[in-house]
This record gives structure tokens, C-alpha cells and sequence, in this order.
């Protein structure tokens, strides 16, 4: 049995703690390079992070988007004399770097850094490194840009791609304003000789492994697709075996000889598993060799020559037909799913086939079948790029006299749908509920209201409280039976939070903490009751509007009271110490079942409760952009 694996970039988490320094040996008295991981991490993570927010990196979409520079490459010189281990490793350190994506991430919503290895071949921080190093990840990624750090840990954008070698799994990238020791590369191999790694396996920054050449190896096919079939390449590429020790986060790493010669960048470990061909060996224990490929010296040389690089692919054309069947087989894929675990994999298929289908749409009966396909899958997503960018297709529908009166209802109705997501004031809110009577009225016959009843239920309650409790009544009566539902059930939270808002609240309990929290002892300050869940994508999304609010505000008499819906106290911890939430937390691990959620009426979260210096609540939905503002104005009082 066979096993290919790709190594990718190791998947590097927040951390906090220790330091990073070349620091004195106090007993040899000789400077030693000393690294801490989770500082490094901390203080790369910081880096990106700082110049991500000044505009300063640049997407992998528009790095790779880039025509191969014509710019030619000098590559230094190698060197004969060999350099001893321990100077060996001070000297390639001083030229390798950590290099990746820093990435917005589908899943959690949170921002983090993925990071590989790579190393200077030239001066004006010309770094070689793997092309699958930098390649977008459309399942895990929604927006992403490529960076590199030094041994010190500072962050600095890649700012251009001279060159990138698919065949080869190479690229040659510029990094700016750091200040890396350009390596010499040499071809020639020979196995056996004595070669050693600087790389980063699974987030452990520098690390220095020796090994020998195993052999030189010549390839003429690659693994081109997700299926892990292999095409044939253009040309046979060059590599090298080796033993020196390497894992996921190695990728584009150097391995050099003795002299710091760079001979191989890592590539990939491919791992074997056979009876040799014999029968008899069925029933007994097989052997397993792990080989270790890098991309050979030479397949880095020959990108010196801008001739030898490999033009831009031209983007995959697809006609109109295949691109509307592609997406109904997605749809239907995502939408038949039932098991969690392939959910996001399924959607990111799904949002591909929209990405790679909505330029084929010309006619307008072909945009119109796109378009309501799109938004079927993708409503519930409203900030999704792919949907906006089917909105105006959408809008198209209903001023098209040859669209059919099912077409524009679906199209008014998935618009009205997506637009709900958007509303978070009273002002929006009385512009959406114009649009949902108007479609009311133009399409009686609408067969799927009931989407948009929950919805204006729901929006009503947050922004236009004295006229929610007569609309529940009506519509639990209402011949869909999950509207009805509803609105029953969203009753008796309503008037539990009424009540609330009669006289100043009490509220008293010890925090995760040990801080003992007692509401009338705030009297005179304002207070934000922050209804939450580490589980809750909302929550976390918020968390940076709160963080930043807290921290303006807090000395003006603002305090904050978290109130965690977690049933797992770990997980909760984790996540105060990693965000930063210095503020009293209540947990008793119950969930929605716990006696503070029941007595506020909470049916979701994020819920921001906000109560004036009398302690009487003024707001249940106080969240969003116009926190500070509301805040602000209670503090003024």
C-alpha cells in the first residue's frame, strides 16, 4: 500500500509567554539563539496582524495573479570551504524564514497565521519556497495574504512573485524590507553526502536535523488534483532523498551541505508500505519507508533565467451548460448532506462551482436559473463575496419581462431574505418592513413565506418592541405551523425581558473567577450584560466591537458582565485568556437551560443586555456598530 503525503504548513495557533532572544550561555559564556514558540508566534502573529491593518500586504489572489517578472536572478556564489555544525546553523538561520498566509478563517471567523519555510537566494530578499506554501485554501480561507518572518520574529509582506513552478512545487517571491543572508545553491548532489535541514516541523520554529542524500530521483508525472491523479509534466523535475528528519511545516525548507550550499528545497515525505511482491508475506508484518523528497538545486537554478519561467495559466474557460450543472450537482450535494463533519467542505465546493460558473452566465435566462441557484445556497451567508456578486443578477430578475412570476418571487423573496441579515437598526428596519409589505403584496401567491414571517417576527422584537407582542399573537395563528410555532414560543421570552426593563435589576453571583458580582453595587455606572458562547461565530465576530468598546470606555464608568452559555469550562478559559476578556464571566456550565438565560428570556446570542447608571435596562439588543454611541449617550446622562 502506497501513501503520498503533501506536506503542508503547519497550522499555527495564538500562544502568549516566555522570550526569544540570542542570549549569553552563562556557563560556556558563548552566545546561543534560544527560541520560545509561542512567543515567535505571538510576536509574528502581532506583526501580520499591525500590517495587515496599514494596508501593507498583498492578497495570494493578486500575488499569484501576477505575470512571471522578467527580472533575472543572481544567485550567490557557492562556497568551498566547509563551516562547522553549530556556526553552520547561525549561518542558515540568518537566511531562513517563516513564510505563509495569513488568513481570515472560514470556520471560526478568526484571523490566524499559517506558516511554512523558505529561504534568501538573492539579494533584495529574494526567497525560494515551495508553491503549495502559498496556495489559497478555499475551504479553510476567506480572505488571505502571504507573509514572511525572520529569526526575530518580525513580520514583513511578500510583496511580489517572480516566478512560480508548478512542475517543481517552486516559487520565487520578493520579500520586503528585511534584511535576510542571501544562500548559495550548488546542483551536483551525490548520495551520500552529509546534508543538513533548517525548517520548522509543526510549529517548532529552527530546527536543525542532519541526515545523508538517500538518492536522486527523477520524476515525469504529479499529483495535478484533489482526486490525487497524476499528469504528466512537461518535463522530468529533479529531486533528492534524503534522511535528514522533516514533518508538515517543513515545506520549502533548505537542505544544504556542509559548506551551507544549498542542495534541495523540502518538498513532500512519501511513505511506502509493500510485501515486495511476495505472496508468502501476506500475513506478516510489512515494512514501512518513509522517503523524504526535496526539489532538487537545480530546479531552483533554472528559474534564474526568466526563459525557463512558466507563464501565467490562462483561467479555465467553462460554458454556460456545464457551469448550470455543475452548480444544481453542488446544490444538491450541500443541500442532501447530513453529517456535520462535511458540511464546510461541501459549501466551499458549492461556492466554487458559483466563483467558477457566474462569468460563463451571459444570456439573461441563463443568469436568472445562475442566480437563483447561487442564492439557494448562499443566502443564509450574507457576507459571502460570491453572493454579493450574484445580488445584481438577482435584481435583474424583476425587471425582466420574459423572467417568469415564479422567478421574480423566488429572486424577491431570496433578496428579502439576505437584506434581513443586514438590518440592525430601527432605521433599516422600517426600509426592510416596506420591502417585505411591498413583495406581500406583489406576490400573494409567494409559496415559501415563511422564511420572511420569522424574520420580520424576529426584527420586529429588536427594533420595534410596542409592536411585537400584538404581531406574535397574530401570527400564532398563522396557518404555517413552524411561524406559529415561533411566535408562541417567542411570547413568553418577550415578556420576561419586559418585565426587566420595570425597575432596576438585581443580579448576583461569583464569577469563574471568584470575583463576587453584585449589580446594585454598580449603581451610577453603565452596564453591558453580555449573553454569549465560545461555540457562537456571532459572539466571536463581536468580540473585537466589545473588546475595543471596553477599553475606550471602561474608564468613563463602563463595565461589562459576560454571562457564557458554554457547557465545557475549559474551552471558556482558553478563550478569556487568549482574547483578553478581563471582565467578570458567569458559567455554571447549563447552557440555555441555566437560571440567568431563563429569567432574561435569552433564545439566542449574542444578546447585549445595556442598563443605565440606575440599573434599569434601556437596551436588549445593544450590539453592533452603534454600541459606543449608545454607551456613550447613557454616560453622558
Amino acid at each position: 500500500m502506497r501513501y503520498i503525503f503533501i506536506v503542508p504548513s503547519s497550522r499555527v495557533l495564538f500562544a502568549v509567554g516566555f522570550s526569544l532572544a540570542l542570549i549569553g550561555d552563562l556557563f560556556a559564556g558563548t552566545p546561543r539563539y534560544i527560541v520560545e514558540d509561542a512567543v515567535y508566534t505571538k510576536t509574528a502573529t502581532d506583526g501580520a496582524e499591525k500590517l495587515h491593518a496599514e494596508g501593507k500586504l498583498v492578497s495570494l489572489g493578486a500575488l499569484f495573479a501576477q505575470q512571471p517578472s522578467k527580472e533575472p536572478v543572481k544567485f550567490a556564489t557557492p562556497v568551498t570551504k566547509p563551516i562547522a555544525a553549530t556556526e553552520l546553523y547561525d549561518h542558515l538561520r540568518a537566511g531562513t524564514v517563516a513564510i505563509g498566509a495569513f488568513y481570515h478563517c472560514h470556520k471560526c471567523g478568526d484571523w490566524h497565521l499559517n506558516l511554512a519555510t523558505g529561504f534568501a537566494v538573492a539579494e533584495g530578499g529574494i526567497v525560494s519556497t515551495c508553491a503549495h506554501v502559498l496556495a489559497y485554501d478555499e475551504d479553510e480561507m476567506k480572505d488571505a495574504f502571504a507573509v514572511a518572518v525572520d529569526a526575530e520574529g518580525h513580520a514583513f509582506p511578500v510583496e511580489a512573485l517572480l516566478t512560480k513552478d508548478e512542475e517543481s512545487d517552486t516559487c520565487l517571491v520578493r520579500v520586503a524590507g528585511a534584511k535576510l543572508r542571501p544562500l548559495p545553491v550548488r546542483a551536483g548532489a551525490l548520495p551520500g553526502e552529509r546534508v543538513y535541514c533548517l525548517s520548522h516541523p509543526n510549529g517548532h520554529y529552527f530546527m536543525f536535523t542532519q541526515g545523508i542524500v538517500a538518492r536522486v530521483s527523477r520524476s515525469s508525472t504529479m499529483s495535478a488534483d484533489e482526486n490525487a491523479e497524476e499528469h504528466a509534466k512537461s518535463r522530468p523535475t529533479l529531486s533528492l532523498e534524503v534522511t535528514s528528519e522533516y514533518s508538515p511545516g517543513s515545506s520549502g525548507g533548505p537542505i544544504t551541505d556542509e559548506k551551507g550550499n544549498v542542495l534541495a528545497q523540502v518538498n513532500q515525505i512519501e511513505t511506502d508500505t509493500n510485501t515486495g511482491g511476495d505472496t508468502d508475506m501476506k500475513n506478516q508484518a510489512t515494512g514501512v519507508v518513509a522517503a523524504r523528497s526535496a526539489t532538487a538545486a537545480e530546479e531552483i537554478l533554472r528559474l534564474a533565467d526568466p526563459a525557463n519561467r512558466p507563464a501565467l495559466k490562462p483561467a479555465e474557460k467553462i460554458d454556460a451548460t456545464e457551469a448550470l450543472i455543475s452548480l444544481k450537482n453542488a446544490l444538491f450535494a450541500f443541500k442532501a448532506n447530513e453529517d456535520e463533519n462535511e458540511a464546510d467542505k461541501l459549501l466551499a465546493h458549492f461556492i466554487r462551482a458559483v466563483k467558477r460558473g457566474r462569468a460563463a452566465m451571459t444570456e439573461p435566462a441563463e443568469r436568472h436559473q445562475f442566480a437563483l441557484l447561487a442564492a439557494e445556497g448562499l443566502k443564509e451567508d450574507t457576507e459571502n463575496k460570491e453572493l454579493k456578486n450574484v445580488l445584481p443578477m438577482l435584481e435583474e430578475i424583476g425587471g425582466d419581462k420574459e423572467a417568469s412570476q415564479e422567478q421574480k418571487t423566488k429572486a424577491s423573496n431570496y433578496l428579502l431574505a439576505i437584506a434581513a441579515e443586514n438590518v440592525d437598526d430601527a432605521a433599516k428596519f422600517v426600509i426592510w418592513e416596506k420591502q417585505y409589505l411591498a413583495h406581500v403584496a406583489a406576490f400573494p401567491d409567494d409559496e415559501e413565506p415563511g422564511a420572511l414571517k420569522i424574520s420580520l417576527l424576529e426584527l420586529t422584537e429588536q427594533n420595534a418592541g410596542d409592536r411585537f407582542e400584538a404581531l406574535a399573537e397574530k401570527l400564532s395563528t398563522d396557518k404555517d405551523k413552524e411561524v406559529a410555532d415561533q411566535a408562541k414560543e417567542s411570547l413568553a421570552p418577550f415578556r420576561a425581558k419586559r418585565a426587566l426593563q420595570e425597575k432596576p435589576l438585581e443580579l448576583k453571583f461569583t464569577a469563574l473567577d471568584g470575583t463576587e458580582v453584585d449589580l446594585a453595587t454598580l449603581r451610577g455606572k453603565v452596564v453591558l450584560i453580555d449573553f454569549w458562547a465560545t461555540w457562537c461565530g456571532p459572539c466571536m465576530a463581536e468580540l473585537p466591537n466589545v473588546k475595543k468598546t471596553y477599553e475606550s470606555l471602561h474608564p468613563r464608568g463602563l463595565e461589562i458582565v459576560g454571562i457564557s452559555l458554554d457547557e465545557d469550562e475549559n474551552a471558556l478559559k482558553t478563550t478569556l485568556k487568549k482574547k483578553g476578556m478581563t471582565w467578570p464571566q458567569h458559567f455554571d456550565g447549563k447552557s440555555w437551560e441555566g437560571e440567568i438565560p431563563k429569567r432574561f428570556g435569552i433564545t439566542s446570542v449574542p444578546t447585549m443586555v445595556l442598563l443605565d447608571k440606575k440599573g434599569v435596562v434601556t437596551d436588549m439588543n445593544a450590539r453592533g456598530e452603534k454600541l459606543s454611541e449608545k454607551i456613550e449617550k447613557l454616560l453622558a446622562e
